[in-house]
C-alpha cells in the first residue's frame, strides 16, 4: 500500500509541495506530474537534477559504472551545496536497484526522519520539506520537518573522491534532500516502480490540471 495526496497543477503553487512534505512523517516525496511543471519549478531551485534517461542511455552506451559516475557527481554536488537531489524518471521505469552502490548511490539516502524545530519566522521563506515557513514577523513556532542526517557520515568518505573533498574532509551541509518526480500516474507507480522504489517509505503526490 501507498500514500497519495492530490494538488492542482499550477507551476506557481508548486511551492506548496513544500509545505505538504513538511508534514510527511518523514516520507520522501515522489511527485507524480504529467505536465511535467514540478520539473520545471526545480530546474530554477537550488537543486542537483540526475536526469535517469540520460543516465539509462549512459549505462546503454558507455557502461554500468560510468552511468553511475554521472549519478554520483550530481549527488555529491547536492550533498556540497545543501541543495535538493531531485530524481527525475519522466516517463522512464528503471529499476533503481540496478544503480545502487555504496561509492556511487548508497541506499541509505532513501532515509530520513522527523524533527520538531522551532525557528525564527522572519528567517522562514518556504514552508515545508527541508525547507521553512512563516507565520508572521517576529513570532517562534513549532512544526515538524523531514530531515537527511548526512553531515559527518563515514559512508560519505566511501561516496566522496579526493577532488570531491575539502581540506580533505567529504563535507556535506544542511538542507540536502531527495525527490523523485515521475510522468507515471500512482497507479502506475506501485505496479511499476515498487521493486525500485521503497514505497513505504515514500509519499506520492499527485499533481493534476
Amino acid at each position: 500500500m501507498f500514500a497519495c495526496l492530490t494538488l492542482v497543477s499550477l507551476l506557481d503553487r508548486v511551492p506548496l509541495i513544500f509545505i505538504l512534505c513538511s508534514l510527511l512523517q518523514g516520507k520522501i516525496p515522489v511527485i507524480s506530474d504529467p505536465t511535467e511543471n514540478t520539473d520545471t519549478f526545480f530546474a530554477f531551485q537550488n537543486s542537483n537534477i540526475i536526469e535517469m534517461k540520460s543516465v539509462i542511455v549512459a549505462k546503454s552506451s558507455q557502461g554500468l559504472e560510468s552511468a553511475l559516475e554521472k549519478m554520483r557527481q550530481k549527488l555529491v554536488a547536492a550533498l556540497k551545496s545543501g541543495n535538493t537531489l531531485v530524481l527525475r524518471l519522466s516517463n522512464s521505469t528503471p529499476d533503481l536497484e540496478a544503480y545502487k552502490s555504496d561509492e556511487f548511490f548508497p541506499s541509505i539516502l532513501f532515509d530520513c526522519h522527523v524533527e520538531e524545530v522551532e525557528e525564527q519566522a522572519e528567517e522562514q521563506v518556504y514552508g515545508g520539506f527541508g525547507g521553512k515557513a512563516s507565520e508572521g514577523p517576529g513570532k517562534n513556532r513549532l512544526k515538524t520537518k523531514a530531515v537527511f542526517d548526512v553531515c559527518g557520515k563515514e559512508w560519505l568518505n566511501k561516496l566522496f573522491r579526493e577532488q570531491d573533498k575539502e581540506s580533505g574532509i567529504a563535507v556535506s551541509r544542511d538542507g540536502f534532500k531527495i525527490i523523485v518526480t515521475t510522468n507515471l500516474s500512482p497507479a502506475e507507480i506501485s505496479s511499476k516502480l515498487s521493486s525500485s522504489l521503497p514505497l513505504s517509505k515514500c509519499m506520492i503526490l499527485e499533481v493534476k490540471e
